[in-house]
């Protein structure tokens, strides 16, 4: 399952409820600086308007449009996601109202109004606002409503990509810090992000930094989606890079891992292979370019275990924790015996030894053993 995370965009074809007229509503009574008490007036406000719209008919405009077109990118089984300011974390065919909320600051629907958040920095604003939308809810439909729940619940040969801005990163940190770490992760990848110096803005959890393919300039960017794919604007960057990411893994079967940068985008207007340090375990449907050669390091000391799992031609492989170390003539470090992550499919550079011999991790324990199961190939798991 490949799992696409947008968000919301403030085009919309049916007119409803503005935040901004909840928070005009609190002040005239007198309260400021009270998330919760927002919050309440809101989905009180939200309670009354009929659900009949799905996203698909009210969401409009370029950027809509643009996440609309990496969703269509998207080969085999998939699912949008869409994080929305007004009614949380909603799924594709879920039905809701219109509405006038954003993450987005100096917005006039914004959640963040200086008027009524006189203490509260917008950041603190946005991640209460967020855990709040996530955990009590503005409409009960049984379905999913934490990030962190798509990707805790997904099998290890799942893709997950975040397409958002700025503003709704930063709402959405805390739900994120939830991942899991302790179990074999999905693919995920993260954008978005910008890249200055050794710092990446806006900030992500620790633990799913390596998932995130940054850029550090928005404009060189800009420029090169224009070239790439016909046409891109600022308020597009987010969704039509997913839309370049997605057309990357159906052409190479691999996500692109490095930063973006003026030195690293004309690369594939070069036709020249980009680096890739995460290879999703599942072919493309579409036939790989006859030139293309994955560009692992060769002469790494994950190799030895790469080109042993390379000559097993079974179906799936138990390897106790001493085998693998005897292979690679080494200890595994301590993460590999206490997280999770380490053996998750992808986001790590190590992850290449068995994704590169076409297997993926599916179970293990602990300092006992790792199950390595051969990849699925999506089309012939159709026939």
């Amino acid at each position: 399952m490949f799992h696409l995370i947008v968000t919301c965009v403030g085009s919309k074809n049916f007119e409803g409820p503005s935040i901004a007229a909840s928070i005009e509503n609190l002040i005239d009574k007198g309260h400021q600086d009270d998330v919760a008490l927002l919050f309440q007036h809101w989905k009180q406000t939200l309670e009354k308007e009929q659900k009949i719209r799905t996203p698909e008919n009210l969401y409009s405009g370029s950027l809509w449009n643009a996440s609309v077109e990496a969703f269509n990118e998207i080969q085999g089984e998939k699912h949008l996601w869409i994080i929305s300011c007004g009614y949380g974390l909603i799924s594709d065919n879920e039905r809701i109202s219109g509405y006038k909320a954003t993450f987005k600051n100096r917005e006039l629907d914004s959640i963040c109004d200086k008027q009524y958040f006189r203490i509260l920095n917008d950041i603190d604003v946005k991640r209460q606002w967020w855990n709040l939308l996530t955990n009590k809810g503005v409409i009960d439909t049984g379905k999913i409503k934490h990030i962190h729940e798509i990707i805790n619940r997904s099998e290890p040969t799942d893709i997950i990509l975040i397409a958002a801005g700025k503003d709704y990163h930063e709402a959405i940190y805390n739900d994120l810090a939830k991942v899991n770490i302790d179990k074999v992760l999905p693919t995920i990848v993260i954008l978005g992000i910008k890249k200055e110096d050794d710092y990446l803005k806006p900030a992500v959890p620790k633990v799913l930094e390596s998932f995130v393919i940054p850029y550090f300039d928005g404009g060189v960017l800009m420029r090169f989606l224009k070239v790439n794919l016909g046409s891109c604007n600022k308020v597009q960057l987010n969704s039509k890079f997913a839309t370049w990411i997605i057309r990357e893994y159906n052409r190479t079967g691999a996500f692109p891992r490095k930063a973006i940068a003026a030195s690293e985008v004309v690369r594939p207007y070069q036709n020249k292979e980009i680096t890739t340090v995460c290879r999703d375990p599942r072919p493309s449907k579409t036939k790989k370019s006859t030139n293309y050669q994955p560009t692992f390091d060769s002469s790494g000391k994950y190799t030895p275990l790469e080109q042993y799992l390379s000559k097993s031609e079974k179906e799936t492989l138990e390897l106790e924790f001493s085998k693998i170390e005897a292979i690679l003539g080494f200890k595994l470090p301590e993460s590999a015996y206490k997280h999770g992550a380490w053996w998750s499919n992808g986001g790590h550079k190590h992850s290449n030894s068995w994704l590169n011999a076409g297997y993926v991790v599916m179970k293990y324990k602990f300092g006992d053993y790792v199950l390595f199961k051969r990849a699925i190939n999506i089309d012939e798991n159709k026939s």
